[in-house]
């Protein structure tokens, strides 16, 4: 938990130096943009729940994934959902917003690059299908942020996609 702390600490603080926070919401925009992440949180939700369901037969995949789900159990589920939820609007204001804007080459590079570094540092975790899980949230999550020209659709659309596996995947892949 300390070192997710400090990596939220450094994209935070990435944002505040180089992400231009100022520029980083549309305040005209918020509910409409914060719906739109509801629902499209909800429906990245059905897809990995259905996706669970499917890989919950293959013990390769589904150990990892049930090895950091336990991080949850043992009375820590609330401390690790506040954690959990401030890491995913961490990751969004460094990946969707100030690696996108300080990242060199044209825009689209950018966010490609962007991607392909929060697949990166979720591969460290050594789940590989949280990889998976980066490539289609961060590609979503990027798609949002373009759209809207603001974070708050990518980060509602991250933490409940965040909060709901964390909730839900470990029934699912326990009802096996």
């Amino acid at each position: 938990m300390i070192s997710t702390c400090a990596v939220v600490v450094v994209y935070v603080s990435a944002w505040v130096l180089w992400g231009q926070p100022r520029e980083t919401f549309r305040t005209d925009r918020l509910v409409r943009d914060a719906v739109r992440g509801l629902v499209a949180g909800l429906v990245l939700v059905g897809v990995f729940a259905v996706g669970a369901l499917v890989v919950r037969e293959i013990p390769l995949l589904t150990a990892p994934v049930e090895e950091l789900l336990a991080h949850a159990s043992a009375g820590r589920l609330v401390p690790v959902a506040i954690l959990t939820s401030v890491s995913g609007i961490a990751e969004e204001l460094f990946y969707r917003r100030t690696a996108v804007l300080t990242l060199p080459g044209g825009f689209r590079t950018r966010v490609v690059v962007a991607l392909l570094l929060f697949m990166t540092v979720s591969a460290t975790m050594g789940v590989p299908l949280l990889v998976v899980a980066a490539a289609v949230l961060g590609i979503v999550a990027a798609v949002e942020a373009q759209h809207t020209q603001s974070l708050t659709s990518p980060i509602v659309l991250h933490v409940v996609w965040s909060l709901s596996m964390l909730l839900v995947l470990p029934t699912l892949l326990g009802a096996a």
